[in-house]
């Protein structure tokens, strides 16, 4: 089987999963390569496998929903997940399916998923890599932010170019507000933020283009390069805040870790040596 028969098959099949799914009432949501082209359709790549991750509520009716299109699965003890397959024309399609949480072998780091997330995907359409072919499949896929932290979260090349296709196409529609909530929440600020350093450091090497052109095939031009170290940078989670306040006569910096975030969405710590609540960012965002 083509590579471009086996993504035709892989689109197929995602069709009849969603159908199925809606059917028994289960809410998959895509992640990985084919989410990433939902939402950066104009700068694709190609895989050859279907990332999903479900709600453990939702388990039950999803195995049975693979069962019913005739694919095999086993549980995957590494992620605490699912993997399936399909045979197929002397291949297999592959699945692979994570429960309630990500977790990322690259960078042995975990991104757990809240239970509202799986009712709340939206449906987008996910092209076909090939021009010729015509199949096309609305799926529900995990919400942008969450892409984002996901792809962020892993060491591997791949995923940083991924990183970089989601900002160039979508510069202005991160929530940042959401965003920042969701780091901060699964504990990830510290590592997140040196993944951020790390790929805006190489956008400014000569070595961004070499990355870009082997998975897209294309060159990064110096616009794209400027574009997604600006979105970068707001991706930033501040670490720095002033104690007790910029108005007191004795004031200091102090920088944490792991900052913590309010029900209104603001970002706070606590000064080590006075133990006060400080809302102030050293550099205000």
């Amino acid at each position: 089987m083509k590579l471009e028969e086996l993504e035709q098959e892989l689109l197929r099949n995602l069709t009849q999963i969603v159908a199925r799914s809606k059917e028994l009432e289960c809410h998959p949501l895509l992640i990985g390569g084919y989410a990433v082209r939902a939402y950066a359709r104009m700068r694709k790549r190609f895989t050859k496998d279907l990332d999903l991750v479900i709600s453990r509520h939702d388990q039950g009716n999803f195995i049975a929903t693979l069962k019913a299109l005739g694919y095999e699965y086993r549980p995957e003890t590494a992620f605490g997940g699912i993997k399936a397959t399909k045979p197929m024309a002397g291949r297999s399609l592959e699945l692979h399916i994570s429960i309630d949480k990500v977790w990322d072998i690259s960078s042995d780091k975990t991104y757990p998923l809240s239970e509202d997330i799986f009712a709340s995907g939206q449906l987008r359409p996910i092209e076909p890599y090939s021009e010729r072919s015509e199949t096309t499949v609305r799926a529900p896929v995990i919400p942008l932010e969450d892409l984002l932290i996901l792809k962020l979260m892993t060491l591997r090349e791949l995923d940083t170019v991924d990183t970089i296709a989601l900002l160039l196409e979508n510069p202005k529609q991160v929530n940042i507000a959401s965003y920042r909530r969701k780091v901060v929440t699964a504990e990830l600020t510290q590592h997140i933020n040196a993944r951020i350093e790390a790929i805006s450091q190489l956008l400014k090497s000569r070595q961004a283009n070499e990355v870009w052109k082997k998975y897209m095939g294309t060159d990064l031009s110096s616009r794209e390069i400027e574009t997604a170290l600006a979105a970068l940078k707001k991706l930033v989670i501040p670490t720095e805040f002033i104690c007790p306040t910029s108005n007191s006569p004795q004031k200091h910096v102090f920088k944490t870790d792991a900052p913590r975030i309010d029900n209104l969405g603001n970002l706070y710590a606590f000064c080590p040596i006075h133990t006060y609540t400080c809302y102030e960012l050293a550099i205000p965002s």
